[in-house]
């Protein structure tokens, strides 16, 4: 048979056969991140590097308000793009409701305490019999934390007085008594928390500096948590954001890499596997990859993803990704990407019905799961 392959001198490129396709020797075996650590003299400040990694983006510092109301494609809203062109638009531009953060939430102190450390420091535990309700309980409250901007600058109280008689309250008066506390408080820079949670975070710091003969620390000296990241797709033209929980450099590890932090109810690692499957965080690991490399013109050649037991016995995990499934990350979120564009091209976002087949109007084929079939068990009914 002969072949004309000149027949194909115009044809378009189809999509890549093997998407998920990475090649192995591009991700720095974890054996020698660790040897580089061990023998590491010197770490660099990542943030005096942030300016000069801006090369064809922005990489910056700035508040997650800020984050959070640029229009760009995150790792968020393209997991709902895989769901339906309509997940993603519902997600970009219904507003969302913002969870309550008046209390003390161990995931949220947790998740920044293990970026920055000094953070377990800041917490204050209050006296047993202190609350708001009564007059003595703000009292005790009062003493506590009046004790406690003493020992930080000795001018908070008085600020704080002065802050409630501009008000025109009165601290003898239970509304400006808890504006006064409230003052105190915000002055002091402390988290106050209940006994329980207070004894649980000192495990999880006991946890943070022993794991892995105190490799968490380690691995993050020098990096900078939660800087953005903006740059715009080459091939969809799309404006893309990132906000990776931290990122290190060759300098400082061995490789560059991207560093994700997440809490989790999970009791074992295979559900924490199978968790990280199931919420896709390996689209978002990808996506910072990508994101990362694009931006600062450095290769990823690692991806750790850090947990956190928020369950006893409050234990962390390090995970180091595979290429193949960073890979394949980055061929979700490519995928999402496609679907984004397309579905603003032609101005259409369907949601389930872009399941069904072509003139079906959104009447898809019910195919129920495999184990629907299995054998019935007989029972004996005599």
């Amino acid at each position: 048979m002969n072949l004309d392959f000149s027949l194909l001198a115009d044809a378009d490129e189809g999509p890549e056969l093997n998407p998920t396709f990475y090649d192995v020797e591009e991700f720095t075996p974890i054996e020698e991140v660790i040897d580089f650590i061990r023998k590491r003299t010197d770490v660099v400040d990542v943030r005096t590097l942030l300016a000069q990694m801006s090369r064809s983006g922005r990489v910056l510092e700035e508040d997650m308000d800020i984050y959070l109301r640029t229009k760009a494609c995150s790792s968020g809203s393209l997991k709902e793009a895989l769901k339906s062109p309509l997940h993603y638009r519902v997600c970009t531009e219904e507003s969302q409701i913002k969870p309550d953060k008046t209390h003390f939430e161990l995931g949220t102190f947790c998740h920044t305490a293990f970026l920055e450390p000094e953070k377990f420091d800041l917490l204050a535990l209050e006296p047993a019999g202190g609350n708001q309700s009564s007059k003595e309980g703000i009292a005790k409250l009062i003493e506590f934390w009046e004790n406690e901007a003493e020992k930080i600058n000795p001018e908070i109280p008085g600020d704080a007085y002065i802050e409630v008689l501009g008000n025109g309250l009165s601290i003898d008066k239970m509304d400006g008594s808890r504006m006064y506390l409230a003052e105190l408080k915000k002055r002091c820079g402390k988290i106050a928390i209940d006994p329980k949670s207070y004894q649980i975070v000192q495990l999880i710091k006991r946890h943070y500096y022993t794991y892995g003969g105190g490799i968490i620390p380690e691995l993050l000296k020098g990096s900078v948590p939660e800087v953005s990241m903006y740059w715009t797709d080459e091939e969809t033209e799309l404006p893309c954001k990132i906000r990776p929980d931290a990122f290190q450099i060759e300098e400082n590890i061995g490789c560059n890499a991207i560093i994700s932090f997440k809490t989790t109810h999970a009791d074992n690692i295979g559900k924490m596997q199978y968790d990280a499957a199931k919420y896709m965080y390996y689209l978002s690991e990808g996506m910072y990859a990508e994101g990362y490399e694009k931006i600062t013109g450095r290769k990823v050649k690692g991806v750790f993803c850090i947990m956190l037991q928020t369950v006893l016995p409050y234990l962390p995990v390090v995970f180091y990704y595979s290429p193949e499934d960073i890979a394949n990350g980055k061929y979700r979120f490519r995928t999402a990407l496609r679907n984004v564009k397309e579905a603003m091209l032609r101005n259409n976002w369907p949601g389930f019905d872009s399941y069904a087949e072509e003139d079906n109007h959104g009447i898809i084929n019910m195919m129920l799961p495999e184990w629907s079939r299995r054998e019935v068990i007989p029972q004996i009914i005599e």
